[in-house]
């Protein structure tokens, strides 16, 4: 697609004809490519600011509450106009992110109030990050009216993909987490050993896992698998947990199912088996006590996940007794849930429910807990959508982009068996979600198109 400034000429650029150094500036300025940069530049920022990679780093938690009250702001004052002007038209997957945030904000405040007498204000602020939905609302209009590009999405992701990659390294080296243990769980955490390490959110990196390793499965080049080992065995090092770095290995034994034959299913298992075997390696000699201490983890979660007994693993033996705790609210109130409780009220889940608690660490359990079955339904009809643009999309119609929406989609719903990704951090499935159905409205607008033939679904029609 020819970029939107490409037909402007240089002197429109300009303010103050005659003066070259101007003139020089406008036009750098004016080129195509940098106007593309700077979106992508932009993009990265609403990006890296609405995932809340940078929430709990110090200094950064007003920052970030900023940003939730920006959204807003920009979403009521930007999104409703835009759509009156085009005749108050609503897609169906518009219409569900509008009920998504007004459910995620009343929906926890009123079962909170009800269970435990939590003020409703309370209950409503702690669940204020919703207001981010609306900015994959406004992405979705912008794509559709090409103010913004897949590549450029694209591009963006892969800049923060690097980008934290290269922070959360040199953090590792040249700072000591004891130094910020003042911080909090939220940027410090407990290894499991007595071991200080940053908690630091990797969903870029493993966007960028993702996105190598099955382009490397596409295109066949060893590279992009070399590229998403480094990214997992090295920017994700201490970041993943257990049943995350099976989720990603599922996903990637899915793909392989998928794309291959048998031969080539063995032959493509095998250089992957290879690569992580020398990962390990590496990683063995660099930092032995990680590796031995990650594979101890394993045998102890899975200790107690066989005996239903404590064992010798704090963090496997927390959820267990997490999940014990909830058990009668959720025997009380299936269907509607308990609400989520504010930190900033009574000291939120430590005091209310006696202990340690945080309804994120117990996967669908806590989801249970807190939204009932109905919001667990509700927020995972999100992955309907997803299938929905997926498998209206034609096979042979693939590209980077897209097959890294479908799998980090599919590692997000994986990945939230035991940590509720979807719903306590939907924000980020949501974006992946939204492109997906941009996705498809890109394929229906072409004339040539390979997929499915299906009518085309102008702006705010009854599709997705």
């Amino acid at each position: 697609m020819q970029d939107e400034f490409a037909a402007m000429r240089p002197h429109e650029f300009l303010p103050v004809p005659g003066n070259h150094l101007i003139a020089s500036s406008a036009k750098i300025l004016g080129a195509p490519h940098v106007r593309a940069w700077i979106r992508r530049g932009l993009l990265a920022i609403v990006l890296l600011m609405s995932f809340r990679i940078l929430q709990f780093f110090p200094g950064m938690q007003y920052v970030q509450e900023l940003w939730f009250a920006f959204c807003w702001l920009i979403f009521v004052l930007t999104y409703f106009p835009w759509k009156i002007s085009t005749g108050l038209r609503f897609s169906t997957f518009e219409v569900y992110l509008l009920v998504l945030m007004v459910a995620g904000i009343l929906f926890p405040a009123w079962g909170a109030s009800r269970e435990f007498g939590q003020p409703l204000i309370y209950g409503m602020l702690a669940e204020r990050g919703v207001g981010t939905f609306g900015m994959w609302l406004l992405l979705l209009n912008a794509l559709r009216r090409r103010l913004i590009t897949l590549a450029d999405i694209e591009a963006a992701l892969l800049v923060l993909a690097w980008g934290t990659f290269a922070i959360y390294c040199l953090m590792r080296l040249a700072l000591s987490p004891a130094n910020f243990s003042s911080y909090g769980p939220g940027f410090i955490a407990d290894s499991g050993d007595g071991t200080l390490i940053f908690k630091l959110p990797p969903y870029f990196i493993l966007y960028g896992v993702v996105y190598y390793a099955l382009r490397g499965f596409r295109t066949r080049r060893l590279k992009y698998h070399a590229l998403a080992a480094v990214l997992f065995l090295f920017g994700a090092v201490g970041l993943t947990e257990r049943w995350l770095t099976v989720s990603m290995g599922l996903t990637v034994i899915i793909f392989l199912f998928r794309w291959r034959r048998i031969g080539q299913l063995v032959t493509s298992l095998s250089i992957f088996i290879l690569l992580t075997a020398l990962g390990l390696f590496a990683a063995m000699v660099v930092r032995p006590q990680i590796v031995t201490s990650t594979a101890g983890k394993f045998g102890d979660a899975f200790s107690v996940i066989s005996t239903g007994t404590a064992g010798t693993d704090n963090s496997a033996n927390a959820r267990l007794f997490e999940s014990v705790r909830v058990l009668p609210y959720i025997r009380k109130h299936p269907l509607l849930g308990n609400g989520v409780l504010s930190n900033q009220w009574q000291g939120g889940g430590q005091q209310v429910l006696g202990g340690y608690f945080y309804g994120t660490d117990i996967g669908l359990v806590g989801i249970t807990f807190s939204y009932g079955l109905f919001g667990l339904i509700l927020f995972a009809w999100q992955y309907r959508f997803a299938l929905r643009s997926a498998s209206w999309l034609s096979s042979d119609a693939h590209s980077p982009l897209r097959d890294a929406t479908i799998g980090f989609l599919l590692f997000t719903a994986l990945n939230s068996l035991t940590t509720g990704l979807f719903l306590w951090y939907a924000e980020i499935t949501l974006f992946f979600v939204t492109l997906l159905i941009a996705m498809k409205a890109e394929a229906q607008s072409l004339p040539s198109t390979k997929s499915r033939p299906q009518p085309a679904i102008a702006e705010g029609t009854g599709g997705e």
